[in-house]
């Protein structure tokens, strides 16, 4: 998951370069579209990794059911 997270990191921080550049060229317009798609990967890269967690704690809570309650 650390690695996710300096993706995450990263990206932010590509995003915030971005708003800075467009901020001082008074030009927010014409960097809008790459913000976006940034802000996109943003969402797309933490919805992905919130979904594995999620996957990962149900499979162990399965686990934990089927031990409990003898499943095979």
């Amino acid at each position: 998951m650390s690695a996710v997270q300096d993706y995450l990191g990263n990206l932010m921080a590509e995003r915030s370069k971005m708003v800075e550049k467009a901020a001082a060229s008074n030009d927010l317009i014409a960097n809008i579209k790459g913000i976006a798609q940034l802000q996109l990967a943003i969402i797309a890269v933490s919805t992905v990794a919130a979904e594995k967690n999620a996957a990962h704690h149900f499979d162990a809570a399965m686990s934990d059911f089927k031990m409990t309650h003898g499943v095979a």
